[in-house]
């Protein structure tokens, strides 16, 4: 699911591009397979078939890493299956996969993955994961937020927060001495500081770009 996040998100900036310099005889992206396959990653049995997709309160509409695994892991439901855990990172891939494959707002699998997504709002861990995959978790946040243009994010609480402010405030706090950022978890290659710094730096840049 990261993966095909990231090759959408190079055709999605570079697609004014190519109208301006169209290339002789080039082919577009299926976009029907792309958007099949982040389907079936989506914790969301009314478009995605697979035995384990859950409709469970705590899953639905979130995603999995690809078909068949969750780096969450598993739980068992109230009716006995299996179900692959939705988790932060890969939930914030697959809503920008489908705003790239240029669904509308109002598309079922869209309001399904924001629903989990502002009902697992937090900035104190990667949610479903914890402690790992931290930095990069709010890199995605500020990203996916951006792109969708909410400044005021609604919680299923009723309330509303002001997720760049937050998140500003907590990268600030969670910055070492030298200037740098750390994961003590070394999950995903986050104690490399020279990394999450950067994650960290990408998320600023962006959610300054909104204050």
């Amino acid at each position: 699911m990261n993966n095909t996040y990231t090759a959408l998100e190079a055709l999605y900036y570079s697609k004014d591009l190519a109208k301006d310099k169209p290339l002789a005889g080039a082919k577009d992206l299926n976009w029907d397979a792309a958007i099949k396959f982040i389907e079936r990653c989506q914790n969301l049995p009314s478009v995605n078939k697979e035995p384990w997709a859950s409709d469970d309160p705590t899953n639905k509409g979130g995603f999995i890493y690809f078909p068949g695994r969750s780096s969450a892991g598993t739980q068992t439901n109230a009716d006995g299956r299996v179900a692959f855990r939705s988790y932060g990172t890969i939930t914030y891939a697959g809503f920008l996969s489908y705003i790239y494959a240029d669904l509308k707002r109002d598309d079922p699998r869209v309001t399904a993955a924001f629903d989990w997504l502002r009902g697992n709002y937090t900035l104190d861990e990667n949610p479903g994961m914890g402690p790992s995959g931290y930095y990069y978790y709010l890199q995605m946040m500020s990203k996916a937020l951006s792109v969708y243009g909410v400044n005021e994010l609604p919680l299923k609480d009723g309330k509303s927060v002001d997720w760049r402010r937050q998140l500003v405030s907590k990268l600030m706090k969670l910055q070492k001495n030298d200037g740098s950022w750390r994961n003590e978890n070394e999950r995903w290659m986050e104690r490399d500081p020279v990394l999450v710094t950067s994650y960290s730096i990408l998320a600023l840049e962006i959610a300054y770009r909104g204050l």
